[in-house]
């Protein structure tokens, strides 16, 4: 009976069944009494026999357990990597949404730099702008240690994108470059930072390069003609900017004080670097409407009257009809139109309150007035720094802290200085200035 019961736990398949039924012939029946044995060695032999196949049917498990253990390690592994995948390729999904609706090239090339370094795993990345790769770099993120080897390892790379990636720099680190091309014109490269052998970032970002180039070269060209267009109309600003100078007598100086005072003002309240680009190109155009201005008007040494002065205040809105409709110079229109309107409403041409006054206007409308105390006109001497802070921070009788924005005021409180450093800066001593 024990050798019959080891040789049919032999032939069952499964060992955990073999195990069960060893267990209910065991549990069920009494195997001394229901079996007689010729002898000892009988007893032993079938013993002997049962705790074969039992040991046998055992391995069988066990090894069944370790290849069930190894297929769920190897399937949690595939799983995260599934995962990380999903998590790269959603990374650059969103760049592509990032990058199309970025307002500037290098707010395009920047996103596009981080989110190739996320997926590869690079160390630092960069993007270069031009027909020679090295002539430009436009964005760069990473580990700033590297930013040198990346500008070496774009020169060696040159002017042949045929070359393809791989370029060791002089700091050890391999630089895998990748040309941006678009409709076959070369726009210039991307470079990505790895250390070690040097083929890991290049075996992860090549297939993906492959199908996003096409589309990294449509957005990039996309944003560099919308910035060759942004330049040309800064241009025109800086044209007009110069009649208007001539026709009202203001010196280029002038302008230039306008200009960095806000680009400072600017900058302390967090505008990006386009916004400050426009900022420091339009600002000087705060005047333009003075063009529409009679010129015996603009040169009256004495009081206007009121139908003059009231002529005077429409340079604002003249200053919108010369620079016309175009979204382009919706900024400048802005900086134009509302540069005299006054925080608690008291200014024109439409008596706007607090925030409901454009912030470039509300800077502007500080570097202006700073700018005329300080300056001679043909109707006041220039003050010097120290009166035309108090001026402004304490209020004369015509001038009150209220006309301005608080915020700008606290940043003129604490560092105005900046202002006295700009007006030494570009000050020419010329009693030419006129109204403001």
């Amino acid at each position: 009976m024990v050798r019959r019961l080891g040789w049919e736990i032999q032939h069952i398949p499964d060992p955990l069944q073999a195990i069960d039924a060893f267990r209910r012939h065991w549990e069920g029946e009494d195997l001394g009494t229901r079996v007689g044995f010729r002898n000892s060695e009988d007893v032993v032999r079938g013993f002997q026999d049962l705790l074969d196949a039992v040991a046998s049917q055992g391995q069988e498990v066990a090894t069944l357990y370790q290849e069930t253990s190894a297929m769920q390690m190897e399937l949690e592994q595939s799983n995260d990597e599934l995962r990380g995948a999903l998590e790269r390729l959603e990374e650059l999904g969103t760049f592509a949404q990032t990058a199309a609706e970025a307002r500037s090239t290098k707010e395009a090339t920047g996103a596009l730099v981080r989110s190739l370094m996320a997926f590869s795993g690079a160390r630092a990345g960069a993007v270069t702008l031009g027909k020679c790769a090295g002539s430009s770099m436009i964005a760069y993120d990473g580990d700033p240690f590297l930013r040198k080897g990346c500008v070496e390892a774009m020169e060696r790379w040159g002017c042949a994108p045929s070359r393809g990636p791989g370029v060791r720099a002089g700091d050890g680190v391999l630089w895998q470059i990748f040309p941006i091309s678009y409709l076959g014109e070369t726009l210039g490269a991307l470079c990505l930072a790895e250390t070690g052998p040097g083929e890991g970032v290049a075996k992860r970002v090549e297939g993906i390069m492959k199908i996003f180039i096409p589309h990294m070269g449509g957005i990039v060209r996309s944003h560099v003609l919308v910035d060759e267009v942004r330049h040309s109309y800064h241009y025109l600003a800086l044209r007009l900017q110069g009649v208007s100078a001539n026709h009202h007598e203001e010196t280029g100086d002038h302008l230039r004080r306008i200009r960095d005072y806000a680009l400072f003002l600017g900058r302390r309240m967090g505008l990006d670097e386009e916004s400050l680009e426009d900022l420091g190109t339009y600002s000087m155009l705060h005047d333009i409407g003075k063009l529409k201005v009679p010129r015996e008007i603009l040169t009256k040494p004495g009081p206007l009257t009121p139908q003059e002065f009231e002529e005077v205040m429409r340079h604002t809105s003249y200053g919108v009809d010369l620079l016309g409709n175009s979204e382009w110079l919706g900024m400048a229109r802005d900086i134009c139109l509302y540069h005299h309107e006054k925080w608690d409403g008291s200014g024109y041409p439409e008596g706007r309150v607090g925030e409901s006054i454009p912030l470039v206007a509300r800077i502007v409308g500080l570097a202006d007035v700073y700018d005329a105390l300080r300056s001679p006109r043909c109707y006041k001497p220039a003050y010097d720094h120290d009166r035309v802070r108090k001026i402004i921070l304490d209020g004369d009788g015509r001038l009150a802290p209220g006309h301005f924005d608080p915020a700008l005021l606290s940043i003129f409180a604490d560092e105005h200085r900046t202002f006295e450093e700009i007006f030494a800066v570009h000050f020419v001593d010329d009693s030419a200035f006129l109204r403001a």
